[in-house]
C-alpha cells in the first residue's frame, strides 16, 4: 500500500479555529503545521471550524480541493490522495 501525506498549514494572524480530517489523522489549531499520511487513492475531507466570533476563510496552498463547500460556521475541502498535498485553511473575523 502506498502512503501519501496531506500537509497543510493553519496560518492566520488574527483568527482562531480548528481543522480536522476524515479519516482521522489531522487535528490542528491555528498557528500550527500538521500532517498525516493516508492511503493512496482515497479522498480525505478536511473540515475547518472557526472559534466563536470568527468565520471560515478560504482554502489555499500549492494544491487545491477537488470539491469544497460549507458555511461560515464550518467549511470543508475534499482532497484526492494521488500525491503529496499542501493545503492551507484560513479563518477571518
Amino acid at each position: 500500500v502506498l502512503n501519501y501525506g496531506v500537509f497543510y498549514d493553519v496560518d492566520q494572524v488574527q483568527a482562531t479555529g480548528q481543522i480536522t480530517s476524515t479519516p482521522a489523522g489531522i487535528n490542528c489549531t491555528t498557528g500550527n503545521t500538521c500532517s498525516a499520511s493516508f492511503n493512496a487513492g482515497i479522498t480525505v475531507r478536511l473540515t475547518a471550524v472557526p472559534d466563536p466570533d470568527f468565520a471560515a476563510g478560504a482554502w489555499m496552498g500549492t494544491d487545491t480541493c477537488n470539491q469544497m463547500g460549507g458555511t461560515a460556521a464550518s467549511y470543508w475541502c475534499d482532497v484526492m490522495m494521488d500525491s503529496n498535498k499542501q493545503i492551507t485553511g484560513t479563518f477571518q473575523r
